[in-house]
């Protein structure tokens, strides 16, 4: 495996440290409510979660007659905290031109009010739908927005291809899983994922206010199925997120032989599988959307490769992904900045207008049933969930140049951030030498 590569890594004797998981849930889940194209500058982490700063607030620039994406988005709230001047993006003309055919009836929705908050009044929100989203319109969109390559699964190319992406690091679609034989069609329902969960409550996200909280899984299942696939004045809308994955779900991801090896999780091509059991990486979880419910603008943790499988869709349900290449990783840092945000916070639903804006081109997928979304090492990635419930399955694994990446790109990023690495790359390092 060339493990020889990794010595220059081992500079000075390994100091493995458990990381501490609540500190980068307190990093991401600031006490101050936030909203798609808020502009929100969080303060780094300092000491312990008691010491987290709250967040500013910047005010939006005033609205023009005819509305764009990005003037539906802007947070109106909060009047008290908001400053005088207003994010720098909306005051730079670098990238003026880059989304001048913009088309406006995509996603526009007039501002709802939320029934309450955590103080029990209500309170206006500015937020997206995406209703008349398709992935031409979105492709149409910008000049800067590009389909994303697909592949068929029962591609006999299909092993050197994904040996290109690897190389390429450009996001990749391999599509058509659920019409392969050993697709299983009964297993893979919401039903059954009820029965076999883990645990029968799962943690979900309201979508108006962030706010977490442990709900009954039936309960959840009732709550999105009784709701539009848009979002609406005076509702609940929920998110359920890092779910584990039902046992009969994971034997046949990794006992089918549907998947190539080289993509699962402690496969071949997975460093993970050196570790100790007893100081395995959990990364396989379950993701349970409906339309309007997103996840934000991140990268998956230290350079590692991401795996997304869309297993159960109803009425429709699908998934739009925004991704960058992993070499624009450093652009999309610092276009971040240049909007008031720190990508590596993890806190910023960055909206159309500022994607079609950015210095760097935007890979669009429309996730369907039987799409598995490969995600390479430090590509920025946005997901919004469209249509009726959907059930993702993601894991991530770690690749030689994910090591590398992670040891000199990834970890110092972390340092300045304040946030724990969670995968601990230099254990794996260790574990791969020995």
């Amino acid at each position: 495996m060339q493990l020889h590569v990794l010595l220059p890594f081992v500079k000075h004797p390994l100091r493995t440290t458990m990381p501490v998981e609540s500190w980068r849930k307190a990093l991401i889940q600031d006490n101050q409510l936030r909203h798609w194209g808020d502009a929100v500058q969080p303060r780094p982490l300092t000491g312990t979660t008691q010491s987290h700063s709250r967040s500013r607030v910047y005010s939006s620039p005033s609205s023009s007659a005819t509305p764009s994406p990005s003037t539906c988005l802007q947070d109106k709230t909060r009047p008290s905290r908001r400053l005088t001047s207003p994010p720098n993006h909306s005051r730079d003309g670098d990238h003026s031109d880059s989304g001048s055919n913009v088309n406006n009836n995509i996603g526009l929705l007039p501002t709802v009010t939320d029934a309450t908050t955590s103080s029990g009044s209500a309170r206006p929100i500015a937020m997206t739908s995406t209703i008349g989203w398709t992935l031409d319109a979105l492709l149409g969109h910008s000049p800067n927005f590009i389909a994303t390559k697909r592949i068929s699964a029962a591609s006999e190319d299909l092993a050197k291809i994904l040996q290109d992406y690897e190389r390429r690091g450009e996001p990749l679609v391999v599509e058509g899983y659920q019409s392969h034989p050993k697709w299983p069609r009964e297993l893979f329902t919401m039903e059954n994922f009820i029965k076999d969960a883990v645990s029968n409550e799962i943690t979900v996200r309201n979508i108006h206010d962030w706010t977490d909280r442990r709900m009954n899984i039936t309960d959840f299942a009732a709550s999105s199925r009784s709701v539009g696939h848009y979002i609406t004045p005076n509702e609940v809308r929920l998110y359920g997120k890092d779910a584990e994955c039902p046992e009969p779900w994971e034997h046949w991801l990794h006992n089918a032989g549907v998947i190539p090896s080289s993509l699962l999780g402690n496969g071949p091509q997975d460093f993970f599988r050196y570790r100790p059991e007893s100081a395995s990486v959990q990364t396989l979880m379950c993701y349970l959307g409906i339309g309007d419910t997103f996840t934000p603008c991140h990268k998956d943790l230290c350079a590692s490769s991401g795996q997304n499988l869309m297993c159960y869709t109803e009425e429709g349900g699908a998934a739009f992904w925004f991704m960058t290449k992993g070499s624009s990783s450093v652009d999309a840092t610092k276009y971040f900045q240049k909007l008031g945000q720190e990508l590596d916070h993890e806190n910023y639903v960055i909206n159309l207008e500022e994607l079609a804006k950015a210095p760097f081109k935007i890979y669009i997928i429309e996730q369907k049933l039987g799409d598995l979304v490969l995600v390479p090492p430090r590509s920025c990635h946005q997901v919004v969930n469209f249509g009726g419930i959907t059930i993702k399955t993601s894991w991530s694994r770690m690749s030689l140049d994910g090591l590398s990446m992670a040891y000199h790109h990834e970890l110092p990023i972390y340092r300045r951030v304040c946030r724990p690495e969670i995968y601990r790359v230099k254990s794996t390092i260790h574990h791969a030498l020995v």
